[in-house]
């Protein structure tokens, strides 16, 4: 059966960088499952994984804006002041790299600065 709009989806990945490097793994995190084409995964693979098969086997390379979208387009959390470590230097365009639940890091980027009083 061919992968198409509505199957129920299972795969299996290795998520590397340009350099080979794999940052994330299936072999570490599980399989994927999903419904194809309700945008549940990055929108390339998604349009990529049409009418491959089961036991099938690809590798796909992704511009940023086909994988994750643009920074301007990622989604944005205000967080207060004392959630940082006090001598965090806090400008926009400052980047910190932070942990997330299931042992991932993910790197934040300061947008915008509504305000320098502490809370």
């Amino acid at each position: 059966m061919r992968i198409a709009a509505g199957s129920v989806v299972t795969i299996a990945y290795d998520i590397c960088t340009e350099d080979g490097e794999i940052v994330e793994s299936s072999e570490i995190d599980g399989p994927v499952t999903f419904v194809q084409g309700k945008g549940a995964i990055i929108p390339g693979l998604d349009a990529k994984l049409v009418g491959m098969q089961e036991g099938e086997e690809r590798t796909f390379t992704f511009a940023p804006k086909e994988a994750f979208g643009s920074p301007e387009e990622a989604p944005r959390k205000v967080i207060n002041r004392k959630e940082f470590p006090k001598d965090a230097k806090l400008e926009k365009g400052v980047s910190f790299d932070a942990g997330i639940p299931g042992g991932h890091r993910i790197l934040l980027e300061v947008a915008e600065i509504v305000s320098d009083q502490s809370v």
